[in-house]
């Protein structure tokens, strides 16, 4: 599309028409032509010009008829229209500013008085019509449910609407002349960190959404404002505008649905219990053939199903216990290991923590902790080359933080993961491999679910490849109860205990 003035020529007259087209050729103007009133009328409504050079004796709808309809019209009505007349009597100048005309101009023409005074109009109206533009957008901005905040090229802010300063607890002011990171970060979790990094401005087509996250407490709702840079033109290229979204609702889509699984787990676990009855039958006493067949089928079923059931009402229960807010001390996670150890049954796993932190509580109860690591350690079996895998985990106390975190890494000597593969893995059924089947053995939402509860408490989630061997690290970092003891007498020599 032209960036060009339009100007709208109606004229009756071919030569007309030519001669205003050949005296305007270099004012670098877009010109459209009509030969009649409704031929005029129809043009302007497609091209809605910045000025109309009108003719007024015209046969049928005259110049008089076609401006006074222009001027009824209520996209059309502020158009500038120049009246081209060889009449000099008062009466028709009268008749033609009472049908609504900005101004005559006279045949035969001034040249340099008729490029003066296009240039001067169109220039006016391209401006009047900007400015309609920008006080349009303005109050749009102004009234939006959206943040939006435009920064310039190092990320400081140079303008906020008035949602954007609730978000950011700002002076209800345009500039702000503060870093976004560093405003953003007094008041909220900027997740995933790795997203927030020094060149974060630059990554324009990154397809990792940006949240800043307020996480849940006692008096409030976790609140996620995704964060997106929004394209701009190329003449403002020094300039990036910032869109916060709040998706709230949308990330607490699975929280409802798990709610309503809860409704219906009841239901299902009365007749899970019946499953169990074909465990019972001895296929030793069946002589057919294919019936044995169908009841090895039927077996296999079975199983698949009751395992798929329980992992849906372990989701369920999840949400649940996030609530609960009652703390799990350190010293707890052992035992819990040993006995996911059996039940899963995989080698015992190696524990290294500091002694001093066992007394000391995470913010969620025991039966959340175990979930979480029972999604961790299935993950680790399931993707192991033989299913059964050398377990790390370590537990230690983060250093120079804002509030106490400890650090919950476990590692595998499973597969290494690509690293287009490693930025998905927290995204609810994103599957990174499948089988002769068509998809991998399990509901797809575990590291998604443990991703959200972790950052839903504060924490953050964090999986990359191993360095010093095959298998990959998942870390966990929680932050710690507030009731939890003092930590400044907290050694940092780490003791080593072993299950």
């Amino acid at each position: 599309m032209s960036n060009n003035s339009c100007v709208l020529i109606v004229d009756d007259e071919l030569s007309g028409r030519e001669i205003l087209a050949g005296l305007l050729a270099r004012e670098n103007l877009n010109l459209i032509f009509a030969a009649d009133g409704f031929e005029a009328l129809a043009q302007a409504a497609e091209h809605l010009p910045d000025l109309v050079l009108l003719d007024l004796m015209m046969p049928g709808l005259d110049g008089y008829e076609v401006c006074r309809r222009l001027r009824a019209d209520p996209i059309l009505g502020e158009v500038p229209i120049l009246f081209i007349t060889t009449l000099d009597d008062q009466e028709s100048r009268l008749q033609g500013l009472e049908a609504g005309a900005d101004d005559f101009i006279s045949k035969p023409f001034n040249r340099i008085e008729l490029r003066t005074r296009v240039r001067t109009i169109t220039r006016l109206n391209r401006q009047r019509r900007l400015m309609e533009e920008r006080m349009k957008f303005e109050w749009v901005v102004e009234n939006v449910d959206d943040g939006y905040v435009l920064l310039d090229a190092q990320g400081i802010i140079q303008y906020v609407n008035p949602q954007a300063s609730v978000y950011l607890n700002t002076p209800k002011r345009h500039c702000v002349d503060q870093s976004f990171v560093d405003l953003a970060s007094a008041h909220y979790q900027l997740e995933p960190q790795v997203e927030w990094d020094m060149s974060w401005l630059t990554k324009l087509d990154n397809e990792q959404p940006r949240y800043l996250l307020r996480p849940e407490n006692s008096q409030q709702q976790a609140l996620w404002l995704k964060a997106d840079i929004l394209p701009l033109p190329n003449r403002t290229q020094t300039s990036l505008l910032l869109r916060l979204q709040d998706v709230s609702e949308h990330m607490s889509l699975q929280s409802r649905i798990w709610t309503f699984q809860h409704f219906v787990s009841h239901k299902l676990r009365t007749p899970l219990n019946g499953l169990g009855a074909l465990s019972l039958i001895d296929s030793t006493t069946i002589q057919n053939e294919r019936t044995l067949k169908f009841l090895e089928m039927a077996q296999m079923s079975a199983t698949r199903l009751e395992t798929s059931i329980l992992r849906i009402l372990h989701y369920v229960e999840a949400h649940h216990l996030l609530h609960l807010q009652t703390p799990t001390a350190i010293q707890a996670i052992p035992d819990i290991v040993t006995e996911l150890a059996k039940t899963l049954q995989i080698n015992q796993p190696t524990l290294n923590f500091d002694a001093s932190l066992a007394v000391c509580l995470l913010p969620v109860p025991d039966e959340l902790i175990e979930l979480l690591l029972e999604e961790l350690l299935s993950n680790a079996k399931k993707f192991h080359p033989q299913h059964q895998p050398a377990i790390d985990i370590e537990i230690s106390l983060i250093p120079q933080t804002n509030v106490d975190m400890i650090r919950l890494s476990i590692s595998d000597d499973g597969v290494y993961l690509p690293e287009n593969v490693l930025s998905k893995v927290f995204i609810p059924y994103f599957q990174s491999e499948k089988g002769f089947t068509g998809e991998v053995e399990g509901m797809g939402l575990g590291l998604s679910v443990v991703n959200n509860l972790i950052t839903g408490i504060g924490g953050h989630c964090v999986l990359k490849n191993r360095v010093d061997k095959e298998g990959v690290s998942i870390i966990l970092e929680i932050p710690l109860s507030q009731h939890s003891p003092e930590l400044s007498s907290i050694s940092a020599n780490t003791v080593h205990q072993r299950e």
